[in-house]
């Protein structure tokens, strides 16, 4: 972090990282109400998950990451429950 701080700035970071977590936010509320839905529509449901997986990756949100990649690639069951379970570890 301090290498990308020197590089482009203070200020210039801050605004980089408040993007990231804002476009991390946004989709995060789009796949946890997806999943409530019930949303069918698995290109879709992949594609945020692959997005909230980027985004938290680059926020150092590990848990997160890991299961939005677990969505992603199918191991983990889009339902209630994995909603749930983003809504805990977003609380």
């Amino acid at each position: 972090m301090s290498d990308s701080c020197a590089l482009l700035g203070v200020d210039s970071l801050r605004s980089l990282l408040g993007s990231f977590f804002d476009d991390g936010s946004r989709t995060l509320a789009d796949l946890v109400d997806r999943l409530e839905a019930g949303e069918e529509d698995m290109p879709a449901l992949k594609a945020l998950a692959h997005r909230l997986k980027g985004a938290a990756g680059t926020l150092g949100l590990r848990q997160v990451a890991e299961l939005a990649r677990g969505l992603e690639a199918g191991e983990r069951a889009p339902d209630a429950e994995a909603a749930r379970e983003l809504r805990q570890l977003m609380a």
